[in-house]
């Protein structure tokens, strides 16, 4: 801030220095544009039509104009934009035996640049010559966190174009985090479904199977029987089971494994036969 007043106070100095010092009417840079306005109106003729309207024709095109100098307006728009008789003003102007400085815009002129940086802006000490004040220092206000989640995305502008559809994925290359290969993702990728597959296939545990020894101290292999629900059972030669791992709970895995002892029994009592005639 302190820069900004220093340079506006150094620039209306040096204007107001030359808006006093110029002697001619119109300021340096609109008199040049309508210099040029001079030159070109050669090749113009104005027909005057009464009052101070004219009819203006180019000598070689034959292209036509209406200039109104009472009203400081042409239909080719350029003195009602600009403020500066344009070509065709200017070769009516000159019809009249006019000077065209005297249909220039008055902002335009040095009274309205002497006008305009008149005001001076007084300088100031610095700051270690500012008076101390009594007052209580001044402090920020208490930040109140406002109710509701708050909002993550930034502001748009008024005019800005908000796009509600979500971005295409039509030439985006995806790449698969589970095979790191390209051209899919991890839902459809068949590595991943080999996998898992193969884990599930091999969940069913199966129990640990340890031999009996007979009564004539020979090793006896036990006969595995499979229970519902992936559970191993061990029976040995003497028809008692040695080790029982069963999974299934419940009266329905109690009645299927009462209906088959039998036949466990039997198994076993043949293969304790063929060891004793051994």
């Amino acid at each position: 801030m302190e820069w900004i007043r220093t340079y506006i106070m150094r620039r209306f100095a040096t204007l107001r220095e030359k808006a006093t010092t110029y002697t001619g009417v119109v300021m340096p840079k609109p008199r040049k544009r309508l210099d040029r306005e001079v030159e070109k109106s050669g090749n113009w003729i104005p027909t005057w039509a009464g009052a101070a309207k004219f009819e203006v024709t180019h000598g070689f095109t034959m292209d036509k104009f209406v200039v109104d100098l009472s009203n400081h307006s042409c239909s080719c728009y350029f003195w009602d934009l600009v403020g500066i008789p344009c070509r065709h003003a200017v070769a009516a102007i000159n019809y009249k035996l006019e000077n065209p400085e005297d249909y220039v815009h008055p902002y335009y002129k040095k009274e309205a640049y002497v006008t305009c940086y008149e005001p001076e802006i007084v300088p100031i000490n610095g700051q270690q010559l500012w008076k101390t004040s009594e007052a209580q220092s001044l402090l920020p206000p208490i930040y109140k966190t406002p109710p509701g989640r708050p909002k993550k995305l930034r502001r748009r502008d008024a005019d800005e174009y908000v796009s509600h559809v979500k971005l295409s994925k039509k030439n985006v290359l995806m790449k698969c985090s589970s095979c790191n290969a390209f051209g899919h993702n991890v839902r459809s990728c068949k590595r991943a479904k080999r996998k898992n597959t193969r884990g599930t296939s091999s969940v069913g545990g199966s129990g640990s199977s340890r031999p009996t020894t007979t009564a004539g101290g020979s090793e006896a292999q036990p006969v595995p029987s499979m229970s519902q629900g992936g559970g191993t059972r061990l029976t040995s030669h003497s028809g008692q089971p040695s080790s029982t791992h069963q999974s299934g709970t419940g009266p329905s895995s109690t009645h299927q494994s009462g209906r088959r002892t039998s036949s466990r029994l039997m198994a076993s009592q043949d293969l304790g036969s063929q060891a004793s005639t051994s």
